[in-house]
């Protein structure tokens, strides 16, 4: 049913639960509100102010008349090895309606690697929003460590010798997914974690 819902809100471009309920004659709304919020907890569909839901168009889902924001969009390691940030900037279209946050404070990332699983898998398309504020401990957050992007859980040790952050994978079965240190020296922090976009 997520991809009839995904095709019904691509041609309508906007409606309710009931209105979605009623475009696909189903009798049963929990059904429906059940795959519509798999959906929102993917990314791929958002709920407004209205109680209405929406495509969030990016990155291979069309755009059909409606204001989009040109994102920057970078593939981000979740795994050992460093993706260079100088090598791989591109930019994405983003659905400005789907978004309060300011178009310059955005940026699009692809995953790449498995250090994340299973929370994120290689290829996913997340949004992270560009911040200097102190991400929270547990959160995701988007960091350059050297000249690399990585995807990683932030944990802050704090004692009264030393206080700092440790980037920690999910993923904790693989060894090579050990504790990166981050310090001001090798690596600052890049944005904090908004949604799946697919």
């Amino acid at each position: 049913m997520k991809n009839e819902i995904i095709a019904l809100l691509r041609t309508e471009g906007e409606l309710t639960l009931t209105g979605i309920q009623d475009k696909l004659e189903k009798k049963h709304k929990p059904v429906v509100a059940y795959h519509l919020r798999g959906l929102i907890d993917r990314g791929l569909v958002h709920k407004t102010q209205n109680k209405t839901y929406k495509l969030v168009d990016c990155d291979g889902l069309q755009v059909n008349g409606v204001e989009t924001i040109i994102v920057p969009r970078i593939i981000a390691k979740a795994g050992p090895n460093d993706v260079f940030l100088s090598e791989n900037v591109s930019t994405c279209e983003l659905n400005k309606k789907d978004t309060s946050y300011k178009p310059e404070d955005l940026i699009i990332v692809q995953v790449s690697g498995t250090s994340m699983e299973p929370t994120f898998s290689d290829g996913d398309m997340l949004l992270f929003r560009k911040t200097f504020e102190k991400p929270e401990n547990n959160s995701i957050v988007l960091w350059r460590v050297d000249d690399g992007a990585k995807i990683k859980r932030i944990k802050w040790v704090d004692s009264p010798e030393e206080s700092y952050g440790l980037l920690l994978s999910d993923n904790v079965s693989d060894p090579d997914n050990t504790p990166i240190h981050v310090d001001d020296n090798n690596s600052e922090f890049i944005g904090k974690f908004v949604s799946r976009i697919s």
